[in-house]
């Protein structure tokens, strides 16, 4: 994928069409295409002439327009994008700084206390969002060669991971890969607009709602708050909208019969991803475009999607006909593990230990998820190493989270993780239930990411005799 000549074409036709809003006291204010454009050139250029041509470069804040221009300069043109989670605390952003040797932080201005530290501490590069408009005044013409789109420009830390290593490398070719699928199965015009909450750190929005609007120009309406969706989905009136099955059951919640209703009057298409949909869901949601789609971060979210007319409550779309998806060693009943081979598929973890773990000698990615393939739809089943997923689509890996907490104190035997109402729970083994397990738990929860967090613990006495079993 040639970025620079995609742009540069984009300019030519859509430079004055409003392309990206956000919200401005208490109004959607919009920019247009060209001006997003220029900007993403000249932050481009300036980050070069800093140096970091092929570095990692932290990307910190909540999806803005900032943010979005950042992104782009950094993933097309300079180096290695890592968007980081809103949320994420300034110790665990210092580790994964210095864990992958990244060179410099771009961040929201509420974030300047955190990074000033992380700054201090590791002698990093930072720029804020709130300065880059005094970079941008200089003429430029719009031509920068684009990034390699078989090298790695941009690594994505999925919602199951656990640590750096497990960090997601994605490369241009892999980001663009979904487009003529998707252009299969819907159409998009500038006329078009997409409202967009989910967080752009993730795969799902990054790929399918923002770098795929610079081949078809929609637009794109930034949510001001999570907790503001129902109002600005009104206010906005996308055409397209994209969420996990959490949100659709939550307006299912606020409108019941009504549904209908939430989205405006000129929504065509609502796809639903990140975690298996309830038939249930998708009773409820009968007569509306809704189209379940299937794909992971070491996919860049490309891997299956419904085509309209042509849902099945039992799949997680028609597979993309452009890769080659199979079931490894499938049983009777045609159940096996999900493989894949295509240009979607990720180039690697960071850990090359990893990586090697989950190819095989054939090339095929193998997806840890059980499924089986129906008439070119994919019926995902479980997952085979033990995952909780919630309703969010936020993924917890059980074993490697267990296995952490125990080996914080040597009293804890073993950890029994579940999830109840969205909300993590622990049954934990011990050898002496007198000793408090709090600090453990503690220590835990200021390690992992904010949903692995452990909010409720139910001590159990592990007697000698099983653990000797």
């Amino acid at each position: 994928m040639d970025v620079n000549k995609l742009l540069k074409e984009d300019y030519q036709k859509w430079k004055n069409n409003p392309y990206i809003f956000q919200k401005e006291q208490g109004e959607f204010k919009g920019t247009t295409f060209g001006e997003f454009t220029e900007d993403t050139y000249r932050l481009a250029e300036h980050l070069l002439r800093l140096g970091l041509s092929d570095e990692k470069i932290i990307i910190y804040g909540k999806n803005s327009y900032a943010l979005m221009v950042a992104d782009l300069a950094v993933t097309a043109f300079v180096g290695i994008s890592v968007v980081v989670a809103k949320h994420m605390k300034g110790e665990s952003i210092r580790k994964l700084a210095d864990a992958i040797d990244a060179r410099a932080i771009l961040y929201a201005p509420e974030k300047e206390e955190t990074v000033r530290k992380i700054s201090e501490d590791l002698n990093i590069r930072t720029l804020c969002f709130d300065e880059i408009p005094a970079l941008l005044e200089s003429e430029h013409l719009l031509d920068l060669p684009s990034r390699d789109p078989d090298v790695c420009s941009k690594i994505v830390f999925s919602s199951g991971t656990t640590g750096p290593s497990k960090g997601v490398q994605l490369s241009l070719r892999n980001i663009f890969f979904g487009y003529s699928e998707l252009s299969k199965r819907v159409q998009y015009t500038t006329a078009d607009r997409v409202y967009l909450f989910l967080p752009l750190n993730h795969v799902y929005a990054s790929c399918y709602c923002y770098y795929l609007s610079l081949i078809d120009g929609y637009q794109i309406y930034l949510a001001s708050s999570t907790t503001r969706i129902a109002e600005e989905l009104l206010e906005a009136q996308p055409t397209f909208f994209c969420a996990v099955p959490l949100v659709y059951q939550k307006l299912l919640d606020q409108y019941g019969s009504r549904i209908g209703e939430a989205f405006g009057s000129r929504i065509r298409f609502l796809f639903c991803s990140g975690a298996p949909c309830p038939k249930e869901l998708r009773e409820a949601y009968r007569g509306l475009p809704l189209l379940q789609a299937f794909g992971m971060s070491e996919t860049a979210a490309s891997f299956a999607i419904d085509y309209p007319g042509d849902q099945d409550e039992d799949s997680a779309g028609t597979i993309f006909s452009n890769i080659d998806a199979r079931i490894y060693h499938p049983d009777e009943h045609g159940a096996g593990e999900i493989i894949v081979k295509g240009e979607n598929v990720f180039l690697g973890y960071l850990d090359e230990e990893l990586t090697k773990e989950v190819f095989d000698e054939n090339g095929y990615f193998h997806t840890g998820d059980i499924g089986k393939i129906r008439a070119g739809k994919l019926i995902v089943l479980e997952r085979k190493k033990k995952t909780l997923v919630g309703s969010n689509g936020e993924t917890i890996d059980v074993t490697a989270l267990s296995e952490l907490l125990c080996s914080l104190d040597p009293n804890i035997v073993r950890a029994n993780l579940s999830l109840v109402q969205d909300r993590l729970s622990a049954d934990l083994y011990v050898k002496d239930p007198n000793r408090s397990a709090e600090p453990a738990v503690e220590q835990y929860n200021q390690t992992v990411l904010r949903h692995e967090r452990i909010e409720h613990i139910n001590i159990i006495r592990d007697s000698l005799d099983k653990r000797l079993k």
